[in-house]
């Protein structure tokens, strides 16, 4: 019996392939939606030998980002999201505290039986499910794999997972309109699918606009109203061309004094996304006020540009760090424009520009200071 770790999943996939240099931004957790649930989401469970505690719901690509808890009493538990919580969809694993777990940060997840798409594959399971309105029902007992019973999404979540849905990045050019032309019969034959949907969002990047609206298309039209969809909409609409400058932007500072990132007097500028809870992040910081103090005064211009939504642990951060240069940070109701034109998947990422803002070079993840350096120089000479 072969157990299929859901991060093992995420870690094979190249779009998630920096997990050690960089910390990649989940998928949006349950929020507004037009359509709010009629009956409050259940997620039910009986598990033999379940220890009696509590137990926790969780985004599976943020497990620490908790979605409710529950306590468990011979093996009872109930989640349940009240009627009146506006609710999209999502990705979702269950944790409890097993004080032997030291490689998992002390907690241990549910995994469940998985219903194989190809007949004859090899039973294994997988730590996470995808939650609809409909709830979910888990049953069996430890250490076995549980049966976990969910709405349809939860079926093309395992029917598809070994398929790379709406992933296209590093296909061979070949197969792209074949492809396309999967994805799109799947849309069609599940139109009110937020697991298809969310599968698109993931690399939106890679599609062309027409594409994009093609696959739009062809859902329903709830799912293209939801949050969801609406983000999708506009990123389809107001997205960065790859040949087209970044626009400048305007930030606040410590002092909610907002500043232009974009120094048209530079003869280059530096844009360091990163965020207090970022350990990649912190780590490369060094580097930086090593490059900082060997460029600054002879046409770079550098600022950090913070997406922390905790303003009270950036502060902190900055006390700590001590970094000399600009230092901004995104409103909330900025960080979806920001996010957009940067393509901002994981951090920390830094991007290079001319003094009209066109993109000399990007980099995600830490590590590649020595050749950030060489095409600085080259820059600024």
């Amino acid at each position: 019996m072969h157990f299929f770790s859901l991060f093992k999943w995420l870690a094979g996939k190249k779009r998630l392939a920096l997990l050690a240099t960089c910390c990649t931004l989940p998928l949006a957790l349950p929020s507004c939606t037009q359509n709010q649930a009629a009956h409050p989401i259940r997620i039910q469970g009986v598990v033999e030998h379940l220890p009696d505690g509590k137990i926790y719901l969780t985004d599976a690509y943020e497990w620490k980002r908790v979605v409710d808890s529950a306590i468990v009493t011979n093996g009872h538990f109930t989640f349940e999201l009240a009627a009146d919580t506006a609710f999209i969809p999502f990705l979702a694993s269950i944790h409890y505290p097993d004080s032997t777990q030291k490689d998992w940060h002390y907690v241990r997840r549910l995994v469940y039986l998985n219903t194989p798409e190809a007949k004859g594959e090899a039973v294994s399971g997988t730590d996470a499910f995808f939650l609809g309105p409909e709830g979910a029902q888990i049953t069996g007992q430890l250490p076995a794999l549980l049966t976990l019973a969910a709405g349809p999404d939860n079926a093309l979540f395992q029917q598809l997972r070994n398929k790379d849905f709406g992933y296209i990045t590093t296909r061979d050019p070949t197969h792209r309109p074949g492809r396309l032309r999967y994805f799109k019969r799947l849309i069609q034959q599940h139109p009110a699918s937020y697991f298809l949907l969310k599968g698109i969002v993931q690399d939106k990047e890679s599609y062309s606009k027409e594409e994009l609206a093609d696959l739009f298309a062809l859902f329903e039209p709830p799912l293209q109203a939801s949050r969801v969809g609406r983000d999708l909409r506009f990123y389809a609409t107001t997205r960065k061309e790859t040949s087209a400058p970044y626009h400048d932007l305007a930030l606040a500072d410590t002092n909610q004094v907002r500043h232009s990132i974009l120094d048209a007097k530079a003869k280059l500028n530096l844009f360091v996304f990163w965020a207090s809870w970022c350990g990649p992040c912190r780590r490369e910081i060094p580097a930086l006020k090593q490059l900082y103090r060997a460029f600054h005064g002879k046409g770079l211009h550098m600022t950090s540009i913070s997406i922390d939504e905790n303003q009270a642990r950036w502060r902190t951060a900055l006390r700590e760090e001590q970094m000399s240069w600009p230092q901004v940070i995104m409103a909330q109701d900025q960080r979806l424009q920001v996010e957009q034109q940067v393509s901002l998947r994981a951090i920390p990422v830094l991007i290079l520009t001319d003094s009209s803002g066109n993109e000399l070079t990007k980099i995600t993840g830490y590590g590649e200071m020595a050749a950030l350096q060489q095409t600085i120089r080259a820059g600024l000479h």
